[in-house]
């Protein structure tokens, strides 16, 4: 992945998750990238171990600015999620590590934590619909987290939708045939889906892309 890319990432384990996560930052870091994790604080402690263990300086990296690992969620609105200061948070951001001397920048959350709670994920179909015309041309890469256990399958059906790349399984699968730019789906509602959905959805991503 790099800039320009944002792709999902489904995991059921958080093993799996930091399997992939490790080398994703390792190589923002070696690319000069400033890397940013907006994470519960148990998963920020479970990253930093994970990253120390593959060699990386953890806490030097994050005193020179490059890691940044934090919970903070500074674009909730009385702890609403809301897309607009989002997208807000990360133009800001990117600038940020821009002014500083970073070559781009590189981020990825649970996208339960990011919104907050259950209740607020019905706001990612307008927010994930509209990152894909905001990262063009821009020196940002995104990988959004979705746990298979903790996401209700209608969310998982409809990120898959809005996601060009996919990551599961340990792979990157970047012929997703249920990939659409459909922005006029923002405003629909997401109904409910069996997990079987999902699953077939998967395989056949996973079909496409061999």
């Amino acid at each position: 992945m790099g800039p320009g890319d944002h792709a999902c990432l489904y995991y059921d384990a958080p093993e799996e998750k930091l399997a992939v996560l490790v080398p994703f930052i390792r190589r923002g870091l070696e690319c000069g990238e400033r890397c940013v994790y907006l994470a519960d604080p148990d998963a920020a402690q479970a990253i930093k171990a994970a990253l120390g263990s593959a060699g990386v300086d953890v806490e030097h990296e994050i005193r020179r600015g490059a890691l940044v690992i934090t919970g903070r969620r500074d674009y909730l609105f009385e702890n609403r999620f809301d897309e607009d200061r989002m997208l807000q948070f990360l133009d800001l951001t990117l600038a940020d590590a821009l002014k500083a001397g970073f070559s781009g920048l590189r981020g990825t959350s649970d996208m339960l934590w990011e919104v907050g709670t259950v209740s607020e994920l019905c706001k990612l179909r307008k927010y994930e619909a509209a990152l894909d015309a905001f990262f063009k041309g821009k020196k940002l890469t995104a990988l959004c987290q979705y746990h298979r256990r903790n996401i209700p399958s209608e969310y998982l059906v409809d990120s898959l939708i809005h996601h060009r790349s996919v990551l599961f399984g340990g792979k990157l699968r970047r012929k997703n045939p249920y990939y659409q730019r459909a922005m006029n789906w923002a405003d629909q509602r997401v109904e409910p889906a069996g997990s079987d959905l999902f699953d077939r959805m998967c395989r056949e991503v996973s079909l496409a892309s061999e």
